[in-house]
């Protein structure tokens, strides 16, 4: 797909979707919700702005959810995204956390996961600055 119109479509499809993850992480982080679950939305929200700007550039789809290989494939295009690797590292470890149990760990405080909201709020800024 190289249609630029179809491209764009494509993108804000992805954003709407990933738009919904983070309206859902922010709802159960000021209920002060499961930890797990927070992590996971936020994480699905990042990835979901990051595949949106990828396949907006003509990138083929790769089913990963590593944060970090998406803002490196990201920087190809926008360098500014280098800044975020280590967020991306650890965003991703809690979608691992909530999703493979055997892997599980403390629980992350609602403090923490508010700040990385902040931080993901930031690259997804980035990633629709980056759109326009």
């Amino acid at each position: 797909m190289s249609d630029p119109n179809e491209l764009q479509k494509l993108q804000r499809e992805w954003f709407q979707f990933g738009e919904g993850d983070l309206v859902g992480a922010k709802i159960l982080s000021n209920a002060k919700g499961s930890s797990n679950t927070i992590g996971l939305l936020l994480q699905q929200a990042i990835e979901k702005y990051l595949k949106g700007y990828l396949l907006g550039h003509g990138w083929e789809l790769v089913k990963t959810h590593n944060i970090e290989f998406l803002l490196a494939e990201a920087a190809r295009f926008n360098e500014n995204f280098t800044a975020f690797y280590d967020f991306g590292r650890a965003v991703t470890a809690l979608y691992a956390e909530d999703r493979y149990p055997i892997r599980h760990q403390e629980e992350v405080s609602n403090e923490l996961l508010k700040q990385m909201i902040e931080v993901g709020e930031r690259l997804i800024g980035l990633v629709l600055k980056s759109t326009e």
